[in-house]
């Protein structure tokens, strides 16, 4: 499974929580927008890295993979901490008027691999719109926020270390 991936309005990757969320470990984060009546909300969504969590339970929506089709688990329009922090909402921003993650890196993996490969050249990459099913992160990811009242600086970021990014596939 890989640890990254994201399209225009939402990014699913693997990280370590500590235990002032509940349980500490590692966690698959979701971020994206939730539709709240009339606006729509910045929401977090965590699944503990756990195959009885994963699986879902009465209470706890079941994780499936993000990809194009599917985004923030419906009904995430409240703050929720379930079983004991395994699983959890959290709503990070009430009124968001726009939304927008890009991804810096290559067309394909097998460019990818290229640019790993010929380090002494600049690598061939460019801002894509989505990250999905791809083995290898992306170089970099921009997020553009706007709120009703304010317009955030976009926010350029490395998702990994490049030294992480020199081992090729990264997956668990």
């Amino acid at each position: 499974m890989p640890v990254f991936s994201g399209g225009a309005d939402t990014l699913e990757f693997v990280a370590p929580l500590s235990e002032q969320v509940g349980i500490p470990g590692l966690y698959i984060l979701r971020l994206g927008l939730e539709a709240r009546g009339d606006h729509q909300a910045l929401v977090l969504t965590r699944w503990l890295l756990h195959p009885d969590v994963l699986q879902g339970t009465a209470e706890v929506p079941e994780w499936e993979p993000l990809s194009g089709d599917n985004g923030v688990p419906v009904g995430a329009n409240e703050d929720q901490d379930i079983a004991a922090g395994a699983f959890g909402v959290t709503i990070l921003i009430e009124a968001v008027d726009e939304f927008e993650i890009t991804y810096f890196g290559p067309e394909d993996d097998a460019q990818g691999a290229r640019n790993l490969a010929n380090r002494d050249q600049l690598p061939e990459a460019d801002w894509l719109a989505e990250w999905f099913d791809r083995q290898m992160p992306p170089y970099a990811l921009r997020l553009h926020l706007t709120t009703p009242g304010s317009t955030w600086p976009d926010l350029i970021a490395r998702p990994f270390p490049m030294d992480a990014q020199s081992t090729g596939i990264i997956t668990f």
